[in-house]
């Protein structure tokens, strides 16, 4: 599993390309024994804290289909970073199921335009990763249609997954398989200062 002294690569976009990034936000109830803590959302808040003024952020939250909390929007204004910022406070652990599928989709058509546009697409997906839609076939079903279907898509699009879980007890091995398919990275932040060094890093290394 991937460390913090191997996340490499670009997360954030450089001075010449604003990034377009979706946060994707994990809220099954199974993140009360596998983000006890609710370390996503300190995780979340950093992400958009370090993001500049011609970066655009949404917010979405997940369990058995994908919401936007908050639409892809320019961070262009202290209101529009503050509602960013609020909206991470919205994700429970209320969800019934995981639908990994239905998250990276989500986020995926909400970056449609992006490259296009000139901006660089990210995803970060925060989640355990255990895939469950209630039904055991439906749920193998759809994560081979992540990297089926998905994937090539987004990789096809110039954006990439950066996925972050925040206890061992995470299917990690499929968080890192679902990154490194687009050339994004997996990392574990298991505590507060870990977290913190982790989101650092990949900016710093940007």
């Amino acid at each position: 599993i991937l460390g913090l002294a191997v996340v490499t690569g670009p997360v954030c976009a450089n001075d010449e390309t604003p990034m377009d990034a979706v946060v994707i936000m994990d809220s099954s109830g199974s993140k009360k024994k596998t983000d006890p803590n609710e370390l996503r959302k300190p995780a979340a808040k950093l992400f958009i804290t370090l993001l500049e003024s011609e970066d655009s952020v949404s917010v979405v939250s997940f369990s058995d289909n994908a919401y936007p909390v908050t639409f892809l929007t320019r961070l262009d204004t202290e209101i529009n970073k503050n509602r960013a910022l609020k909206a991470t406070e919205r994700i429970s652990s209320k969800g019934v199921y995981t639908n990994l599928y239905a998250a990276i989709k989500k986020g995926m058509e909400l970056l449609k335009d992006s490259h296009s546009n000139q901006h660089q697409p990210t995803l970060i997906l925060m989640s355990d990763g255990k895939m469950d839609v209630g039904n055991k076939e439906k749920s193998v079903e759809l994560q081979g249609k992540i990297f089926t279907e998905l994937l090539p898509e987004i990789k096809k699009n110039h954006s990439r997954i950066y996925s972050s879980a925040f206890t061992t007890d995470s299917d990690q091995a499929l968080l890192q398989e679902i990154a490194e398919a687009t050339d994004g990275r997996y990392a574990l932040s298991a505590s507060d200062d870990v977290l913190h060094k982790v989101f650092a890093k990949l900016f710093e290394q940007s």
